[in-house]
């Protein structure tokens, strides 16, 4: 099946295929706060070192890619509970209730080949990943473009000069100056009339070299890298505005804040700059330079501060205070991002070999899009594995009498899937809080039986005299077997007994008179039945294959 995409295994492009989403995320996130931490500090009044917020914002730039890689790495175990539970739907509910909303889409019959479905699933993910990697490359091929014009068009200008491994280049039909950095080498680009400014000259040229010192020039390819791979995320504009606008903020503090240059003389260069850009086109794609953040209020700000520093009283307690809640809430946004979503995938076609090695004669196993959603919820959750373990460690106690009941009433012995579902074989009364998962706020026993039913089994039940036989493990087994050969008994079929057991033998009597059909799979489809017939088949796997919630 493998084959089908190339050779790629599904259960790889999926992971990677979360970890891709995660750091979209992420960097969504990431922006956000990074941009309510500026607009803190400007609603403060107050001034920190433009490195600061610099380095911040580059920092969440990074820690928003790397977090779902260290995630992924990390124990399984979450932070938070995950927001999908396991017990959705219909799974609890009283039985004799009515369905819980049907969680499948596309079923098909038992009987059917699970190569469509499988080559179906694989097609899907395929296409998805195919679309992805065709956006990237054409954000990718259209950024190639770009630097290969600016590559050409820097090639063309004369050299004024070469500041240290910087070559200075001058150019008559650009009216602000910008820096770049191509191929290992550094450039800085001029108005051709910024020649004739002598002391202009040597504002912007030492604006754009701090550029080069800065890095600025190289972190304009990682954001238009990052950009070509995220073409579809909205924060990524902001990403790139924000961070111009603090790598100005950066060069300003550098060049005034350290007295390297007349704090008047500067602004007015920058009025200048601003001024010119009005009539530009904007700085060529993969550049960096003055006017990126000469612009409405960062213009007015940038000026404010060079001119009256003291207008912006330093408050780095509080700067530093919020960059640290930026990068602790952003950290805690990977935790559960990671804890939101299954953390574990089976593939369709590993899951179909699942279920081929543990069907018998007796009980078929499919691998449907139900049974694989509540596989998955089980072994791909922190919540999940801990439900199932649970019960996994209690079995041993109750398997040799279970099995030797169910083989003497002829019924299958992966009928052990249901106290496991039910009760994770704890033997609880009805107000136990033991257990968090304990499905059905009146069920009680292993096999979790309601008032009424246990009574109409034979046992008895009389909270006045404290009796409740629903927890004798021997007497509730035996009237649990009386009721699924009932079932059994009355549909014929032991995927319907499995949703009577549930929800009892009228509401499937009504569910298959409403759907017309006996067949205990379209019905689930068609939203008649609840998910407990695809979560017991799932359980079946469970009990035979513990690794996968190891």
């Amino acid at each position: 099946m493998q084959g089908d995409i190339g050779m790629i295994d599904p259960q790889l492009l999926i992971a990677g295929l979360r970890i891709y989403l995660e750091a979209n995320l992420l960097l969504a996130i990431g922006a956000g706060l990074l941009w309510l931490a500026a607009r803190i500090e400007a609603w403060s009044g107050s001034r920190t070192d433009g490195h600061w917020w610099l380095r911040v914002g580059q920092l969440l730039f990074v820690l928003a890619l790397v977090l779902p890689w260290m995630m992924a790495l990390l124990p399984r175990a979450a932070l938070i509970p995950p927001s999908a539970q396991i017990w959705s739907g219909g799974w609890g509910t009283a039985r004799g209730g009515s369905a819980g909303a049907a969680l499948v889409t596309s079923i098909p019959a038992p009987g059917a080949d699970p190569g469509v479905a499988v080559s179906l699933s694989i097609w899907m993910l395929g296409s998805v990943c195919g679309l992805m990697l065709l956006g990237i490359v054409m954000a990718a091929a259209r950024y190639r473009r770009a630097v290969r014009r600016l590559e050409h068009h820097l090639a063309g200008l004369p050299r004024l000069r070469d500041v240290g491994r910087v070559r200075v280049l001058a150019s008559d039909d650009e009216p602000v100056p910008y820096s770049a950095w191509l191929r290992r080498k550094a450039f800085v680009v001029v108005p051709l009339e910024l020649v004739m400014a002598p002391t202009d000259l040597r504002m912007a040229l030492q604006h754009e070299l701090q550029h080069h010192r800065q890095g600025d020039t190289r972190w304009v390819h990682v954001l238009e890298a990052v950009r070509a791979l995220c073409f579809w995320n909205p924060a990524m504009p902001l990403w790139s505005s924000l961070l111009s606008q603090f790598q100005e903020f950066a060069c300003d503090a550098q060049l005034v804040g350290r007295r390297r240059v007349s704090a008047q003389a500067y602004g007015r260069c920058l009025l200048k700059t601003a001024q010119s850009a009005l009539s530009a086109r904007g700085v060529p794609v993969g550049t960096a330079g003055m006017v990126a953040g000469a612009g409405g209020p960062i213009l007015t700000r940038r000026i404010e501060m060079m001119i009256d520093p003291n207008r912006f009283p330093a408050r780095r307690w509080l700067s530093r205070a919020v960059a640290l809640g930026a990068v602790l809430l952003l950290s805690s946004s990977a935790f559960a991002s990671r804890s939101a979503v299954l953390d574990r995938t089976l593939a369709q076609p590993e899951a179909v070999r699942y279920a081929v090695a543990v069907s018998t004669a007796a009980l078929a196993v499919p691998m449907n899009e139900a049974v694989l959603e509540k596989l998955n919820r089980f072994a791909g959750t922190p919540k999940g594995r801990e439900f199932i373990r649970g019960g996994l460690s209690r079995l041993p106690e109750h398997r040799m009498a279970l099995e030797k009941t169910l083989v003497a009433n002829k019924l299958p012995v992966e009928l052990l899937a249901v106290p496991l579902i039910e009760s994770g074989f704890r033997n609880m009364g009805p107000s136990s809080t033991e257990d968090s998962a304990a499905p059905g706020p009146r069920g009680a026993g292993i096999w979790m039986f309601i008032p009424q039913t246990a009574q109409k089994y034979g046992l008895s039940v009389d909270k006045v005299k404290g009796i409740d036989e629903r927890l004798d493990v021997t007497k509730e087994t035996e009237a649990a077997m009386r009721l699924l050969s009932d079932l059994m008994q009355e549909f014929g079929s032991l995927e319907l007994a499995l949703a009577g057991y549930n929800q009892g033998a009228k509401h499937v009597r009504e569910a298959i008179a409403s759907g017309g059909t006996r067949d205990a799979w379209q019905l689930v489809q068609a939203g008649k039945l609840n998910d407990y017939l695809p979560t017991v088949m799932a359980g079946i796997i469970l009990i035979k294959h513990p690794d996968l919630v190891e």
